[in-house]
């Protein structure tokens, strides 16, 4: 069983989606198509990109390198090529499933999902990070980037970033962030979200939670609408000078500063 089924199991055994839900994260990606995700960009910024069908991704910023490193092992399909001010790490590993019926694609795609486990050492200077994950674990830590990313299934941990606009819709999120302007964004659709400012932050969190509960400790917060479990909730942090925008399906949210 791969690294996705595994996940989406996980999170219908712990009710966090239906069974309904599980069925249409499986049936949905017999056929994985990444997509490329693209930023605003001067063209002046120092960008990595990556790309991962299936494996655990763990990105740690050295002040000592220049140019993005692959360390490690179990990294067999996974180039890293560079294109003007972009580095883009990509997956060359082949997925094509061969079977007429439904039953032989999903078969055969699942047992071509060979994780990796992908660690990288990127230069601290880098200011914009994005990443497509459809199934694994992603750990981005000593990076003061802005990260993009969009993960099908699996644990997010992001560490001293300064900003982020996050998709995920299978997985916990834990985020640590310094932010003091613009607008930032999460969509989660099963799992729980831990979102730890800095003191020195300035931000106004505006969150819609379907199901859930959430907290927010020592933080001015208003709630209007919803249930006992889930509501549409305002909380400010600072002088507000950034917003951030949480959206989350089922689970639970922590915002905390610290």
């Amino acid at each position: 069983m791969s690294d996705f089924s595994n996940k989406v199991k996980e999170l219908l055994e712990q009710g966090k989606i239906t069974p309904e839900e599980a069925q249409e994260l499986l049936t949905g990606h017999q056929e994985p198509q990444l997509k490329q995700i693209s930023l605003p960009s001067t063209g002046n910024e120092r960008v990595l990109r990556i790309s991962l069908r299936a494996g655990d991704l763990k990105v740690k910023g050295n002040p000592n390198v220049s140019t993005p490193q692959l360390v490690g092992h179990n990294t067999d399909g996974i180039q890293i090529r560079t294109e003007g001010n972009t580095w883009i790490v990509d997956d060359q590993r082949n997925f094509e499933v061969q079977g007429a019926g439904f039953i032989d694609k999903m078969v055969g795609m699942l047992g071509k999902f060979k994780p990796v486990h992908v660690n990288l050492e990127v230069p601290t200077f880098l200011e914009r990070l994005e990443v497509h994950l459809l199934a694994g674990d992603i750990e981005v830590q000593g990076v003061p980037a802005f990260v993009k990313m969009d993960i099908q299934a699996g644990d997010v941990d992001l560490v001293d970033i300064i900003g982020f606009d996050i998709s995920a819709k299978a997985g916990d999120v834990d985020i640590t962030a310094d932010l003091r302007e613009g607008k930032h964004g999460i969509e989660l659709l099963a799992g729980d979200l831990d979102l730890n400012l800095t003191p020195s932050s300035n931000a106004r969190v505006n969150v819609n939670l379907t199901a859930g509960d959430f907290d927010a400790i020592g933080i001015p917060t208003t709630k209007s609408g919803g249930t006992v479990t889930g509501g549409r909730y305002e909380a400010t942090v600072g002088s507000g000078d950034a917003s951030v925008t949480i959206n989350v399906n089922a689970g639970d949210i922590d915002l905390r500063v610290k």
